[in-house]
């Protein structure tokens, strides 16, 4: 799996008094169980995009290192 197979979802979460936004990816299973990756608390839809494909690029290293790639 390389990471352009890595889906990123940006979301849009209302609290209280101020909009936010996050995103999440699903990284590849390991010994059966699937792993979710999410951070919140980015004030704009471009801030959260750049940070998941920054993580995203971040994780890349060790998929292939683990032998999952």
């Amino acid at each position: 799996m390389d990471k352009n197979a890595i889906k990123l979802v940006i979301y849009e979460r209302k609290d209280t008094k101020k909009k936010n936004y996050g995103y999440s990816f699903e990284a590849p299973p390991v010994n059966g169980k699937r792993k979710r990756i999410r951070k919140t608390g980015f004030p704009t839809q471009k801030a959260a995009r750049i940070a998941g494909n920054k993580a995203i690029a971040e994780y890349c290293p060790h998929l292939a290192k683990d032998g999952i790639d």
